[in-house]
């Protein structure tokens, strides 16, 4: 895969600000499994002195005329699922950053944090269906992989998304529990019936990438808008009291909805340094 001078330029830059948020953390290398006794079998070895009697293997003793105890490996890698929105909504900014360019940096660097910390991290790209699905993996080839993926997403039109369709996809996998990160601006919400199903079979965590016109707006006027999904367009007075009272109730109504059904919801913003909220995130989750 050959990368455009621009995009290997992203790549770059996402990885130095990954390496100096783990710096800041002091997020190193470690094990990513610690032998004892756990969940999977990992060996037959000799009996040492102070091993539990227990863990003797009795058939395989009498099979070779020697004392063999089994060795277990203690699970603690974590599947990662990077989960990112591909409507058309998400192509929509104030700024210089676009939605979907701040889900997608987000999200590298939830990837690059998993070669640190040698956890399994897999991504989904999705709309109205599951696009791209690269299973969990670990591996410096394979993570790459992801980031470069993830920064040679380009803005979409006429797209829409269906976040159940996601989710739905990851409890058919009928795979052990694992950390579901969806990056998205919420235009289209998840029952609450299947919010509790994922949130009891996972870990699901949303990073809602917000545009702040779009919540708290400060622009003023007869302003000429258009849905980037439906391509509905619509004259709205944003100087209204009732038209920004509209939108900040509406975000706040949807973030509660997340949170009745506990699932953590982390605020990223287009407007501003969304680093503070990706390393408060990684305090609570990935250390």
């Amino acid at each position: 895969m050959v990368l455009a001078p621009e995009i290997q330029k992203k790549v770059k830059e996402i990885k130095i600000l990954t390496r100096r948020a783990l710096s800041a953390l002091q997020i190193g290398n470690f094990s990513s499994a610690k032998k004892g006794s756990g969940f999977e079998f990992d060996q037959l070895r000799d009996y040492a002195f102070g091993d539990d009697v227990r863990t003797i293997d009795w058939k395989s003793s009498a099979r070779t005329g020697k004392i063999l105890v089994k060795q277990y490996i203690e699970e603690r890698n974590r599947v990662f699922w990077l989960c990112v929105d591909l409507s058309s909504s998400m192509s929509f900014s104030t700024t210089d950053l676009l939605k979907q360019e701040l889900a997608a940096n987000a999200a590298s660097i939830l990837a690059l944090a998993s070669g640190h910390t040698q956890d399994l991290v897999g991504l989904i790209l999705y709309s109205d269906s599951v696009e791209l699905c690269i299973p969990p993996k670990k591996g410096a080839a394979h993570i790459e992989h992801i980031v470069q993926q993830l920064q040679s997403l380009r803005p979409t039109k006429n797209k829409t998304s269906d976040i159940s369709v996601c989710m739905n996809y990851i409890l058919s996998l009928k795979k052990g529990k694992s950390y579901v990160f969806v990056f998205s601006d919420g235009q289209e919400q998840a029952s609450k019936e299947l919010l509790y199903v994922m949130q009891k079979r996972h870990n699901m965590v949303l990073f809602l990438c917000n545009d702040v016109q779009e919540v708290h707006p400060t622009v003023r006027g007869m302003i000429h808008t258009q849905d980037l999904e439906s391509a509905v367009s619509a004259q709205m007075i944003f100087h209204a009291k009732l038209v920004r009272n509209l939108l900040a109730t509406s975000h706040d109504q949807l973030v509660s909805s997340y949170k009745q059904a506990k699932v953590p919801v982390v605020q990223l913003y287009t407007n501003h340094g969304y680093m503070d909220s990706m390393i408060q995130f990684f305090k609570q989750y990935i250390i």
